[in-house]
């Protein structure tokens, strides 16, 4: 009857068994409404990585989803064990820099190899830009989500951070342009239209035309 062991219990096996995770989790919610909301991200995320057989891709997903609650140490034990299981991942490699990162470390080497193992990987390109972004370099940075977009020129998430990396390099037009162009690929993204509108603002740019119409969406759609 304790929710938060069970919870915990969830967490841990998402880390090490992700297929074991979820009836602790669920049961968790069941015992305090307050999880829900964590538990029912992990349930998508688990459930999702489920459907592909893949032991070291599950790790990853589930890594993911634990650094999207913020539990870093145990994500971290995710991407460690899907490069242990399969030596040549460079997304888990990538992965793994980031969670080192966050607990205080440095993470380069890991990025380092995941880039080597598969320079034409979008997220490994992304995951190495957030890096240089960090250590004050947003053209390198700026290089590398570059990159991801000519991959995976669809994906919102990369032009958005083109578009800081951009803006922290001095290159406002090319920035409002990533910007304008995370709205258009994702027009349910709610930080995309705060970059946006936050942008626009600071810099007193198509203040009237793309600023206003951003933060009236952003209330729309997060209207708190």
């Amino acid at each position: 009857g304790d929710a938060d062991a069970h919870y915990h219990l969830g967490l841990l096996l998402t880390a090490t068994r992700p297929e074991m995770a979820l009836p602790d989790l669920m049961l968790a919610a069941r015992l305090d409404p307050r999880l829900d909301a964590p538990v029912q991200s992990l349930r998508a995320s688990l459930n999702a990585a489920l459907l592909v057989d893949d032991r070291p891709y599950q790790l990853v997903m589930a890594g993911r989803a634990l650094a999207t609650l913020g539990d870093w140490d145990l994500a971290a034990e995710a991407f460690r064990r899907a490069v242990v299981a399969r030596g040549d991942y460079a997304d888990a490699w990538a992965w793994l820099g980031e969670a080192h990162q966050h607990l205080g470390g440095d993470g380069l080497s890991d990025l380092e190899k995941a880039l080597l193992l598969n320079p034409d990987s979008a997220m490994v390109n992304a995951l190495y830009g957030l890096y240089w972004g960090r250590q004050g370099k947003p053209e390198q940075a700026l290089a590398l989500f570059r990159r991801a977009i000519s991959l995976e020129p669809e994906n919102a998430a990369w032009q958005a951070a083109a578009g800081s990396a951009a803006e922290a390099s001095g290159d406002l037009v090319a920035a409002l342009a990533y910007y304008k162009q995370a709205v258009a690929l994702d027009p349910q993204g709610v930080a995309n239209w705060r970059a946006l509108a936050a942008f626009c603002a600071r810099y007193q740019v198509e203040v009237t035309e793309s600023g206003l119409p951003a933060a009236y969406r952003l209330l729309e759609l997060a209207p708190a």
